[in-house]
């Protein structure tokens, strides 16, 4: 295998480490936003490994196919990963600006125990008016 210089290294592996940090992020994350956000890890990290393998292995996987479906289709199949795997990358973030916005509804604030407690009926009390 031949040698690959290390600036068509730099963006696979960073992008393969942020879907790495998105994943341990994500299991800190509150329970309404957890499966958004490790999803989001998991298509960035999978986008990551996928360009990092096309860094790799394209030439191998170019001669590889190139004799079966000719030189022109292997690089097609070659650029199609690609772009599957740039969509991977954008779903990614897409879903993680999701899980960042998301709001949550506001807990049910209870009186503290031994509070009195709010006549339970259909009609809010005002304010008292004296006549």
């Amino acid at each position: 295998m031949n040698s690959i210089p290390l600036p068509f290294l730099v963006g696979p592996v960073l992008t393969s480490l942020t879907g790495i940090g998105i994943i341990v992020c994500g299991l800190m994350a509150p329970v309404g936003r957890k499966g958004l956000t490790l999803t989001s890890g998991a298509l960035v990290l999978v986008s990551g490994a996928t360009d990092l393998i096309l860094a790799l292995w394209s030439i191998p996987i170019h001669s590889f196919i190139g004799p079966y479906l000719g030189f022109n289709a292997a690089g097609l199949v070659i650029d199609f990963i690609s772009y599957l795997s740039f969509a991977l990358f954008g779903a990614g973030i897409i879903l993680l600006v999701f899980a960042a916005t998301r709001r949550h509804a506001k807990p049910a604030v209870s009186p503290a125990p031994g509070a009195p407690r709010p006549p339970q009926g259909p009609h809010q009390t005002g304010p008292v008016v004296k006549r």
